[in-house]
């Protein structure tokens, strides 16, 4: 993974960007398809919206900015939209982006339906780093989803302490 200092000065927020620009916002699209949890660290860190909106454009193809995606991620409205081809990897880095930073109720409660969207998708949980397991078991209890974090407790495989039997 690379580190978030480099990640940072990668993305230009060390060299005095004043504005961001359509080249910064398409670098920051770009770069969540290659490495969407970097762009949600990037985010945590550095508080742009340029990070939410890259991951929710990479996620949704371009369908979406990070404010209309807000608008369709109502709890407990159901799952997921079965769009053909949304990239789940950018679309758990902008659930982490929006637990992590705990600016609003609104984009926790966001991240911890997107993660229960993600667990309902068969083969996408396993492959999502232990963070993501974390953040999404956090985001649960937080939002007060105590009956659905019970039931998603047996995917919940890479927290921290938990043996694969356990």
């Amino acid at each position: 993974m690379r580190d978030i200092n480099s990640t940072a000065s990668w993305f230009g927020f060390n060299r005095g960007i004043a504005a961001p620009g359509a080249a910064t916002k398409a670098t920051f699209v770009a770069q969540a398809a290659k490495s969407p949890d970097a762009v949600a660290q990037v985010g945590l860190r550095f508080g742009t919206e340029l990070s939410t909106d890259g991951l929710a454009m990479q996620a949704t193809h371009g369908l979406h900015t990070a404010e209309s995606l807000l608008e369709i991620v109502r709890p407990g409205a159901g799952r997921a939209p079965r769009s053909a081809g949304w990239d789940h990897r950018a679309l758990a880095s902008l659930a982490l982006l929006w637990c992590g930073r705990g600016r609003t109720e609104r984009e926790l409660a966001a991240g911890a339906e997107i993660y229960t969207w993600l667990e309902s998708i068969q083969g996408t949980w396993a492959q999502l780093p232990a963070n993501h397991h974390q953040v999404a078991a956090q985001a649960m209890f937080l939002v007060g989803r105590n009956q659905e974090l019970s039931a998603m407790m047996a995917s919940l495989t890479k927290l921290p302490g938990l043996s694969p039997t356990t």
